[in-house]
């Protein structure tokens, strides 16, 4: 399972790329491997809380059986702060 997002480039706050937010919000494998990639938004006048991946609120990304799970983000570069990664 290969899941890839990159944020928007609004003036907004919040240009996420991959927003796994709740407690049914689930990311998973029935045994394999698991790839999260995500790219924050780049506006240039967004905000901030541009991040690469982002789970909160119960939101859960996994691998059933033996998988493995690889979760990469980057931080996009809007003005505002918090623009992590994962």
């Amino acid at each position: 399972m290969t899941v890839q997002g990159t944020g928007g480039t609004g003036s907004g706050l919040a240009n996420i790329g991959v927003y796994v937010t709740g407690a049914s919000a689930l990311i998973t494998s029935g045994g394999g491997n698991v790839s999260v990639t995500g790219q924050g938004g780049n506006g240039a006048t967004s905000g901030g809380f541009n991040y690469g991946v982002n789970t909160e609120a119960g939101g859960v990304i996994k691998a059933g059986g033996s998988g493995t799970v690889t979760v990469v983000g980057t931080g996009g570069s809007g003005n505002g702060q918090y623009n992590f990664g994962v």
